[in-house]
């Protein structure tokens, strides 16, 4: 029996390497469990929540798994709150993540020495890299961001990395007896984790090429190249896989009988082949759970052709993603640079450091990188080719829109796609920094004693393991802690209660749904509302949702429904599916019911009946009536004052992000709305009343302190518009005092404008806006010389050669020449 490839150094009782393990998984957990959401987040955790407790069937592929174990933890009675207990999977995962992330540093730079005992100092440098690469992990920001949260990536890592040591250990010992278990234990959490997601499959194209490359035989062997050949096809299509696999289960059957079972090589594959059904298996959930119609039941795939089309997410598109790969939806630059919501460099250098000190981390994983090629080449093609499938490979394959080729730009930052990436750059830094040491102490050699050399290394290690405690927890803890954010559950709560009783609701997409299915589903509010998803209702299947399992009128028969589609109307406008079925269910209920639409419903989704929305809210309520801007005083002061819930936006330690943000400033439109209605009606302490309570909902919001500026301007109350202005986040104090001039020049005071753009100009003497009104406020009113003196003024300074000054001097000349011509008429 020939050597192994890899050499393991095996050290006795190492109850150092556990503790040190055992440690980082504590910090870990500690972390992500102090920063855990308290309660449902936006996008598509309140769906994921809400299915774990209905055992309901989320948007495509399903995640049927993670739905099973979402179930079990709902049962645990580890919080009151639903949320904790399926947010707790992604801190209990994420944080068993961390620590096999510190297993397999460890593990590889043990293969680097190729001794039967590895010496102190080498222990030193394994324990110091896997320590350095595990905390770079914990703290990297898109990592950290799945793991406060019931989201599907905790789980979807572990595995990964798990399946990934499992092949390590296959590594060490693929030429003894058994040794093929491993390659099937690989294959059972690669098939039942696409349960999860389907990046967990992402590691096993690589390490089946670290199969063929430790085992030569396996290489040359096209029994297993047919097996491969036969997993790949996961990723392509369903049909195509479940045919190669049941080929090669009843080849490798067929082959095991009639050899007695002497081959191993055909009893691998039989194993292999049954071990996937099995894992696969899962998927079944989808079929019979959606057979029962559960609340929540994306596309019902209960029948097979609606299964087929499910695991393979047409409802994105009829083309699998593979084949969408190759036409690209953005350009090169936007998908691998900066650009927003999308652009992969722009996710990759936030990851692990400050700006000022991101340069170590790179510097480490290409240090890292190099190390495994040099030293072990064949573990370092695996993890060179596990991070470039983790990125590059996923820039390709997701082809993200970047908005300028025909599709739109994708709606949200999608960082997440791309943490299997991050994750394995996280374990080559962790190789890097042992790398270094090692180099040091190379450097140094034996020019001092073994005690000193031990002594440097133990302070490197203590410097490399503080660096990612100190600098990238500090970076990141603020922007990633949801200590407080009740924001999404208020969010929804809001929006349900807008809505009068047994009212129906249209809504636009995952925040303003998915949040929603929360609180009915979960939380049992307002279970009366009838949540109309406008992105589903281009699909018959959801149609046929809403008018059997959800009472929405809908006069359209099965067949209709079935092959509804888009229409054109007499003036030539195309009509969606979703435009149709609109017309059709407010028709249908002829003012039965209340019907909705949210305020974050698009002009482009309210098929023109802007004129009949009356705002009571979160929500437009349509009415029989036609205006602009309608408003219901009463209701909606109610509302805001007494029935909407605001926790946390006023609190400055809680942390909003740009999604936060944007909702909230939905609430602030509600209160400006109703503060102008006052305004126009000339109730204006109501109005001023109504905006304070907008500009104390959420201080870093400046259009309150504007309408407030406004609406003192117009009483000429100059001191409480200086008032209003010295209460405002400093850089918007310039924006206040031009929307202070503006009002006093609508209401006819002049010479306050005038003195309001002087003194902003003071301030700022290179603001060309004050300057540019101030101008042209001097010419309406015929006050051409101080114009003239305005303009010497703002010139001082100015470049002589520049085109700036040139223009002002064409100005000038032309003030001049209007001040000196006679008067007209």
């Amino acid at each position: 029996m020939s050597a192994p490839e890899i050499q393991l150094c095996h050290i006795k009782k190492d109850n150092t390497n556990l503790l040190i393990s055992l440690s980082l998984f504590l910090v870990a957990f500690w972390t992500y469990l102090a920063t855990m959401a308290p309660t449902v987040s936006f996008w598509d955790c309140g769906e994921f929540i809400a299915c774990s407790y209905i055992l309901g069937i989320p948007h495509p592929p399903g995640t049927p798994l993670f739905v099973l174990i979402g179930r079990i933890f709902t049962l645990l009675p580890i919080s009151k709150e639903i949320a904790v207990r399926v947010n707790f999977i992604s801190v209990l995962t994420s944080a068993l993540s961390v620590w096999l992330a510190y297993l397999i540093i460890v593990r590889v730079i043990k293969y680097w020495y190729g001794v039967t005992e590895l010496p102190l100092m080498h222990r030193i440098v394994a324990y110091a890299g896997g320590a350095v690469g595990a905390l770079f992990l914990t703290f990297s920001s898109t990592f950290w961001s799945n793991a406060v949260e019931a989201e599907v990536y905790g789980i979807t890592i572990l595995l990964m990395l798990l399946i990934t040591y499992i092949a390590l250990l296959w590594a060490e010992k693929y030429n003894h007896p058994g040794s093929g278990k491993f390659l099937v234990l690989m294959a059972y959490l690669a098939f039942l984790g696409i349960g999860i997601h389907m990046t967990v499959f992402l590691v096993m194209p690589v390490l089946f090429v670290l199969v063929i490359l430790i085992d030569r035989s396996k290489l040359l062997d096209w029994r297993i190249w047919m097996a491969g050949v036969a997993m790949m096809l996961v990723a392509h299509e369903l049909v195509p896989f479940v045919i190669a696999i049941a080929l090669l289960f009843l080849i490798s059957f067929s082959a095991v009988l009639s050899t007695n079972g002497r081959d191993q090589v055909w009893r691998l594959l039989l194993a292999l082949s049954v071990i996937i059904m099995v894992g696969f298996s899962v998927q079944g959930f989808l079929t019979v759970r959606a057979a029962q119609n559960p609340a929540i039941n994306e596309n019902n795939p209960s029948k097979w052709p609606a299964f087929k089309s499910f695991l393979e997410r047409k409802q994105y598109g009829d083309e699998t993603m593979i084949r969408r790969s190759f036409t690209r939806n953005g350009t090169w630059a936007n998908q691998f640079g900066t650009h927003e919501n999308m652009g992969f460099w722009g996710f990759f250098r936030e990851q692990y450091s400050s700006e000022k000190y991101r340069f170590i981390p790179f510097i480490l994983g290409a240090l890292g990188l190099w190390e495994s090629l040099r030293r072990r080449w064949k573990i370092g093609t695996v993890f060179l080719l596990l991070f470039l499938l983790g990125s590059v490979g996923l820039v390709l394959y997701m082809n993200f829109s970047d908005g300028t080729m025909g599709d739109r730009l994708e709606v949200r930052d999608r960082d997440y796609f791309f943490t299997p990436g991050f994750v394995f750059f996280s374990i080559l830094i962790g190789l890097g920094f042992a790398g270094f040491i090692l180099w040091i102490i190379e450097l140094i050699g034996n020019s001092i004693a073994l005690k000193m050399r031990l002594a440097i290394a133990i302070a490197i290690s203590v410097i490399g393991v503080a660096f990612p405690l100190v600098n990238t927890r500090a970076y990141h803890w603020e922007s990633h802690d949801r200590t407080g954010n009740y924001i999404p559950w208020d969010y929804a709560y809001n929006i349900l209660n807008s809505c009068d009783k047994d009212a129906m609701i249209f809504t636009n997409g995952d925040n303003d749904t998915f949040p929603l299915w929360f609180l009915q589903q979960v939380e049992k509010n307002r279970t009366d509302v009838r949540v109309v998803n406008l992105s589903l209702l281009n699909t018959p299947w959801y149609i046929m949702q809403l008018k059997y399992q959800m009472g929405v009128p809908i006069r359209l028969s099965d067949g209709q429904i079935e092959n509804i589609l888009p229409k054109m109307t007499t003036d030539g406008k195309m009509l969606r599916v979703q435009d149709v079925m609109v017309e059709e269910i407010i028709r249908a209920n002829n003012w039965k019911d209340p019907i909705y639409f949210a305020v974050t419903v698009s002009t482009d989704n309210r098929v023109g009946l802007e004129k009949n929305f009356r705002m009571e809210g979160m929500a437009y309520r349509i009415v029989p009536e036609k205006g602009d801007e309608l408003i219901e005083p009463d209701i909606l002061n109610d509302k805001l004052a007494n029935v909407f819930r605001f926790r946390g936006i006023a609190d400055p330690a809680v942390h909003k992000d740009v999604n936060d943000i944007r909702l909230i400033a939905n609430y602030i439109s509600a209160f400006l709305q109703l503060g102008e209605h006052y305004r126009h009606n000339k109730e204006f302490q109501k109005a001023v009343d109504i905006t304070e309570k907008a500009r104390q909902l959420y201080p870093s919001e400046w259009r309150a302190y504007a309408f407030l500026v406004q609406i003192y301007a117009e009483q000429d109350n100059f001191a409480k518009v200086e008032e209003v202005i010295g209460m405002a986040p400093k850089d918007e104090m310039e924006r206040l005092y031009l929307n202070s001039a503006y009002a006093y020049t609508i209401v006819g005071n002049v010479d306050k404008a005038v003195m309001v753009y002087k003194k902003v100009l003071q301030a700022n003497s290179k603001s060309d806006a004050a300057f540019k009104f101030l101008i042209s406020l001097l010419y309406d009113n015929h006050r051409y010389r101080d114009a003239i003196d305005e303009v010497d003024e703002f010139i001082k300074g100015k470049d002589p050669n520049s085109s700036e000054l040139s223009t002002l001097n064409r100005l000038k000349a032309e003030l001049i020449k209007e001040m000196t011509s006679p008067p007209k008429g």
